[in-house]
Order: C-alpha cells, then structure tokens, then sequence
C-alpha cells in the first residue's frame, strides 16, 4: 500500500471544507474472470458498474427513425428510458453532426416519445439518475468537426418532462468515473480531455453539487486514466478500479486501483 503524498482542501464553492485524499490499493484489490471487483475479501460489484445499453426488442432501436445514433441511454425505473443526445446521419462524408434532443421510449408499449430539447447538444456524454429519478447530463463532446467537449450540466425531470440548467464542471471531458456520494453530490474523476486539438487523459478529480449547481476542484489522481470504474466503499469512501492512459498503451486493470477518501 502507498500513498499518492496529497491531501487538499476544497474553500472555493462549499462552506464546510471537503479534504480529499488518495491512496494507491493494488494489493487489497482481486479482479475475478467475470471483472467481480473484491475489496479486502468483500465484493463490491463489477468493473463496470454501468448496465451497457441495449437495443431492439423492448428496447429502443440503435438508429432511431429519423437516422440518430450514439445516444445516452438512462433507466427511469419506472418502464421508461430517457434517450438524451447522439448523432444526426450525415452523408456527405464530414464528421457526423451532435444533436440536442432527447426522447422517452416505453417499454410496454415499444413506443418513442418526444422529450425536451438540451440547451446543449452532446454525444458520448454522462446520464446519471439521482435517487429522486432526475437525471444529470454532464460532459461530452458538442462539437465533431472543431472536436470541442463540453463541461455543461443540464437536469432532466421526468415528472415534469423538462430540462433545466445545472451550470457547468470545472473541467469538460469524455469517459470519466462518476458517482453520487449522496443524493446531491457528484464526483466526477478521470476522463479524457482535449488539449491543443489533442485528446489526452487527465487526473483532476472535482466534486459536483446539484443543489446548489457548483463544481470544486478536488485534487488529481495518481494516474492520468479515461473510462475506470467508481465503486463504493463507505459513505466517505470510493474505490476507482479500471481504465486506461493511452500513451502508455496499458489496458483495463493495468493502472492499479486508487481509493479515494472525501470527508
């Protein structure tokens, strides 16, 4: 076991001080053939928390009628699921255009329904329901031909069928490790991020709250890592397991596990 030697307090957005600290946890961490995550003998969950999306049959199909694909979907839990963003067809051989609308597909009755327009058109972006079934779109990217990502946060209801405005995340980035700590706070880790027209991973870590629409920067990972794995260990810690750096051409598992610890 190490350390990564930080620790930082956040005063920026928060009355009460978050302290934030990082340690690397190879040797307590087993992965089994079915990517279990196992934390000091206990099972956690899998690597990828995240149920992959489907398609066809009671669920919506991969290209909807009107040509769109790549879409975000998000179980409502309540026999809907709420389709937000994606791609536009496009052929004349430019990069496929994002779009901003969102969709609600019934699951008795196979059946698409209109929902409301983004104010911010992403693909390959973040969709997470709060346990109050309000669903938090956050990152990805708007723009394929000027490759420009996004940090805009928008709230979906679905008791109302609206979108509101969530402000935005200090750092806009794609395929990063999310997860609520609580029925308000957000922490968004990793992901990747473009510098100077070059995409690349980063190791910032901020903390998202939804009440008051604000990010704080929290600190930064050991590793530089895109698409790993949150997992929760107590109700102030996380266990960040998976993910990759592309520079360095190691793959899922490869960067050693990190816990993360928020008080």
């Amino acid at each position: 076991m190490s350390s990564c030697g930080w620790t930082i307090q956040n005063r920026a957005t928060s009355p009460s001080r978050t302290t934030v600290s990082r340690e690397i946890a190879s040797d307590r961490v087993r992965f089994n053939a079915s990517s279990e995550v196992w934390f000091d003998g206990r099972r956690l969950g899998t690597l990828d928390p995240e149920k992959p999306p489907q398609y066809g049959g009671r669920y919506p199909p991969k290209v909807l009628p009107d040509g769109t694909s790549g879409y975000q979907q998000t179980d409502l839990g309540d026999g809907r699921i709420f389709l937000s963003g994606g791609y536009a067809t496009n052929k004349s051989g430019d990069p496929p255009k994002v779009v901003g609308k969102t969709l609600i597909w019934r699951i008795s009755k196979r059946l698409l329904e209109s929902g409301p327009a983004m104010n911010c058109a992403r693909a390959m972006h973040e969709a997470k329901r709060l346990p109050d079934g309000r669903v938090v779109l956050f990152g990805g990217i708007s723009d394929t031909i000027n490759n420009r990502y996004t940090g805009s946060v928008e709230i979906f209801n679905p008791a109302t069928k609206s979108i509101t405005p969530g402000g935005e995340l200090l750092v806009a980035r794609l395929f990063p490790a999310s997860i609520f700590l609580d029925g308000e706070r957000l922490v968004v880790a990793g992901g990747q991020v473009d510098a100077d027209n070059e995409s690349m991973e980063t190791r910032q870590v901020e903390i998202y709250n939804v009440g008051s629409a604000k990010s704080a920067f929290l600190g930064e990972l050991c590793f530089d890592r895109q698409d790993g794995s949150l997992l929760r260990l107590s109700d102030t810690e996380l266990l960040l397991v998976g993910g990759f750096n592309s520079n360095s051409e190691t793959k899922s598992h490869a960067l050693p596990p990190e816990i993360i610890r928020v008080q």
